[in-house]
């Protein structure tokens, strides 16, 4: 009996935790992909720029001047 009951513990506990905001997908509708260097930026934080009629996020200044000197490099088609 207590070895179901330990099994049972370490369900719930992996079932817990698992469902922690912690470990779902960074991707979440509030953050972007940063197209130069790759890094997840909060839409709210990022520096952005409109180009082609669609808006492109920034973790960086530095990478907004580095898309906007060549757009079609970074742009995924």
């Amino acid at each position: 009996m207590k070895t179901l009951q330990k099994l049972t513990l370490v369900i719930a506990s992996i079932a817990l935790i698992t469902s922690c905001s912690v470990f779902k997908n960074s991707s979440t509708p509030d953050m972007k992909i940063d197209p130069v260097c790759g890094m997840h930026i909060a839409k709210s934080e990022a520096y952005h720029v409109k180009y082609e009629g669609k808006k492109y996020y920034f973790d960086k200044s530095s990478c907004k001047q580095t898309f906007m000197m060549t757009p079609s490099k970074f742009i995924v088609k």
